[in-house]
């Protein structure tokens, strides 16, 4: 007999299949999982069978082992043979209700007799215990990171460093989805029905950077809430609608940088003797760019994800009554060098003054052509307008020999004209 049982636990802890003696009679469960823990998920199906052997049977039913008086009947599929859901809700529900414990599964034989199984182990909610529910984002690389939700502001997260979005739970019966624009995505439960995963897959990340907000649904009395504030993926980049953007700051508050969804802001201060403060944080108070000084044409770099970008300071406004302000302009890194390049360019190619290079004469559209493709196969070495001037202007084009006849026998060197 001490054989026998030894066996018996050995098959229940691999959830193979699990005997008990009563007498003549035997009842046998299987498909009872390793671990167990309910109410389970929603949707969930943990179907167990039992079959008798050794005498017939006249009913069969699972309570718990502290409570037996509270049956659940199991229902006949065959000849001595009987089974139930576990992955039912109102199943896991009874048995739960008192907390973990074990059940086993009572027989009675028409001869009067009866014989129940080995009890079954299991984790449930404690009586009065409050179902908790936490969020976690997993970073690709193994990280995990406990969410907040926030009533009154969105939760900001990198959803390109991500790979999932789970929830952990001690709440039975549960069901969460996440809703990005139109779209929703199901939270999918793992076996022990504790943790509920969101994978970071193409079809998430396109939603996100479409709409770049992800509100979560949760399911309660079998209705769907969605909880207060939402989560917002950090830009990878900005979407400006077009190559450049101009955006207005008053001196002394700040102003959100377009296309960065209300993630980037600029601060300015005080508008003081053709200069300015300027700083760059974020919604979720890191400091991006520390406090600086700039002037008017002056430029600050800006990275986004993988991309750089620039921002110049267009104008600024003192005014007489009323806030001062300035105006930036933002674009990515090097546009504005291309732009300027390109102003000097269409400069030469169209004046109608006389260009002399040393005392002889050459026409304005070739020297424009000269400069541009020196430029294009100097481009990748250059980063500001002064290299521009240096590498090809002065030491390719050698523009320090070139002169601009303004009036007849008035000539002025080509970078004073140019206004370098």
């Amino acid at each position: 007999m001490n054989t026998k049982r030894f066996s018996i636990v050995t098959l229940l802890f691999f959830a193979v299949t699990v005997l008990a003696n009563g007498g003549e009679a035997t009842v046998a469960l299987t498909g009872i999982p390793s671990s167990l823990s309910l109410p389970a998920p929603a949707g969930t199906n943990l179907l167990v069978t039992a079959t008798i052997a050794g005498g017939e049977t006249e009913s069969c039913w699972l309570a718990r082992t502290d409570a037996p008086q509270i049956r659940i009947m199991l229902t006949k599929i065959g000849d001595n043979t009987y089974q139930v859901n576990l992955g039912d809700s109102a199943t896991g529900q009874a048995l739960s209700a008192g907390g973990s414990g074990s059940f086993c599964v009572w027989v009675k034989l028409k001869n009067g007799g009866e014989v129940r199984s080995i009890s079954i182990s299991f984790r449930g909610r404690a009586p009065g215990e409050k179902a908790t529910r936490e969020l976690y984002l997993i970073t690709a690389g193994g990280g995990r990171e406990k969410l907040e939700i926030c009533e009154w502001m969105p939760t900001w997260f990198n959803a390109d460093a991500a790979s999932q979005l789970i929830f952990v739970t001690t709440a039975g019966g549960f069901e969460a989805k996440a809703r990005i624009g139109s779209r929703e995505f199901p939270f999918v439960p793992d076996a022990d029905g504790k943790t509920y995963a969101l994978a970071f897959d193409e079809q998430v990340l396109t939603s996100l950077r479409g709409t770049g907000e992800m509100r979560l649904m949760c399911k309660k009395d079998e209705q769907w809430e969605a909880l207060s504030g939402s989560l917002r993926a950090i830009p990878a980049s900005l979407d400006l609608k077009q190559q450049s953007a101009k955006f207005t700051v008053y001196q002394r508050s700040l102003a959100w940088i377009p296309g960065a969804k209300d993630y980037y802001c600029l601060s300015l201060g005080d508008i003081t003797a053709g200069q300015v403060l300027i700083s760059i944080s974020t919604a979720d108070d890191k400091r991006v760019l520390e406090r600086q000084s700039l002037r008017q044409g002056g430029t600050v770099n800006l990275t986004i994800g993988k991309v750089e970008y620039e921002i110049l300071l267009s104008e600024m406004v003192n005014m007489l009554i009323g806030n001062d302000y300035a105006i930036f302009e933002i674009a990515r890194k090097g546009f504005f060098l291309n732009r300027r390049v390109e102003k000097v360019i269409e400069r030469v190619r169209n004046t109608d003054l006389t260009i002399f290079r040393d005392d002889a004469k050459i026409e304005a559209g070739k020297l424009a052509e000269e400069i541009e493709r020196t430029w294009k196969s100097k481009k990748d070495q250059i980063e500001t307008y002064e290299q521009f001037v240096k590498k090809v202007l002065e030491l390719e084009v050698k523009t320090g020999g070139i002169t601009v006849e303004r009036v007849a026998q008035d000539r002025q060197p080509f970078s004073s004209w140019l206004g370098q």
